[in-house]
């Protein structure tokens, strides 16, 4: 997203996800270690190439005889200091986004040593504008058995009201994704932002 002769001051962690568009399937790879700094009034011009395949495949990838059509690459840079391409055009779904972030954070406790089969407490935070929205989101998911829900409200815009909550459960893949779906179709109905999860390493069975 910057032009190649500015210092990114973030550590990169590209990931790639599919999603559909108006002009067909597409396999996005976005750095997603920038999105704490974004945007930045450094880094202002948004480099674009284009790749016109042919014939792609079903996921949006080029086929083994694409080779020629991936080497005639089209480059355009244009001004884009808000950001507004990686923010808004490329940057994942809030529930694709959290599934990459939980890649991560399981990938980083199982390098530990972590036993990801035994459940534990499992702490979560979203955001929320207003407090009435964090009030109404706290009673869903008390609902659904989260616990020790704390509501504080914040001195920073946007950021009016922060709720922390947790719950016992595993920490393997398909468990936090299954979670994070329960903790996102409540947290964004009531128009806030799902912060992630944290937990406490185990590497004993209890």
């Amino acid at each position: 997203m910057s032009a190649p002769s500015s210092t990114k001051p973030w550590k990169e962690s590209f990931e790639v996800y599919f999603r559909w568009s108006t002009q067909g399937p597409q396999t996005v790879e976005i750095d997603l270690g920038a999105s704490p700094y974004a945007p930045m009034a450094s880094h202002p011009v948004l480099w674009r190439l284009t790749l016109p395949l042919k014939n792609p495949m079903s996921n949006g990838l080029r086929d083994s005889d694409e080779a020629d059509p991936v080497f005639d690459v089209g480059v355009a840079r244009t001004r884009d200091p808000r950001w507004t391409e990686y923010l808004r055009t490329l940057f994942p779904p809030a529930l694709q986004y959290q599934s990459r972030m939980n890649r991560q954070r399981v990938a980083l406790l199982r390098t530990e040593g972590d036993l990801l089969e035994v459940a534990r407490r499992v702490e979560h935070r979203a955001h929320f504008p207003w407090e009435h929205q964090a009030k109404d989101a706290e009673a869903r998911l008390r609902d659904l058995g989260f616990e020790g829900l704390q509501c504080q409200l914040l001195a920073v815009p946007g950021l009016m009201c922060r709720l922390d909550f947790h719950r016992v459960d595993t920490v393997d893949e398909a468990r936090v994704d299954a979670v994070s779906e329960e903790i996102l179709d409540i947290v964004e109905a009531h128009g806030g932002t799902y912060d992630g999860w944290g937990c406490l390493l185990v590497t004993e069975h209890p």
